[in-house]
């Protein structure tokens, strides 16, 4: 639920959030990065703190919220000029494009080549094998699959649109005669 309620949050007062964020200047943007960066990856943190019982327990049950603020903290960033002009490169804005192709193909072949191939190969072998063939498959996807899909769905809605105005329109016409009528 706390990604939702978040989303509202953020739906809600975004506009406030937006022009608090770009009074900062863009070192402190830069600052406020890094430190969002850190709490994103404090669950990597545990591993380095697990000889201390109590602050592995205290950062393991915050976790998941710091790394929701740190995400809710990476949207509001991503407002500031600074980091709006490295956003809009075309490298970002094709990684954009494909992402829900991307987000449907991970999966598979993460667990699908790690388990064809660790037996062979080393897992950094394997992770730089990973990313350019998702990148790849993704892209494919997107261009085969989802985009005809998308295109084949606007064209159906069309059709169902103008049907729709027919029988509206029929009916229309025959309230009329019927009004006509009495």
């Amino acid at each position: 639920m706390s990604p939702f309620i978040l989303g509202a949050y953020l739906n809600k007062y975004l506009t406030f959030w937006v022009n608090k964020i770009n009074n900062y200047s863009n070192l402190s943007a830069c600052v406020l990065f890094f430190i969002m960066v850190i709490l994103y990856c404090i669950d990597g943190l545990k591993h380095f703190i697990e000889p201390v019982p109590a602050l592995y327990y205290i950062v393991d049950s915050i976790s998941y919220e710091v790394q929701m603020f740190a995400s809710l903290a990476f949207i509001i960033l991503s407002f500031h000029s600074l980091f709006q002009r490295r956003l809009l490169h075309s490298v970002w804005l094709r990684l954009g494009q494909i992402s829900y192709s991307l987000y449907l193909i991970h999966p598979l072949l993460l667990l699908s080549v790690t388990y064809l191939l660790l037996q062979k190969w080393q897992l950094f072998e394997i992770w730089v094998l990973l990313i350019p063939l998702t990148l790849g498959l993704s892209y494919v996807f997107y261009r085969y699959v989802e985009t005809p899909i998308n295109d084949y769905g606007r064209e159906l809605a069309k059709k169902l649109k103008g049907k729709k105005a027919e029988v509206d329109n029929k009916k229309k016409t025959e309230e009329q005669v019927k009004i006509k009528a009495i």
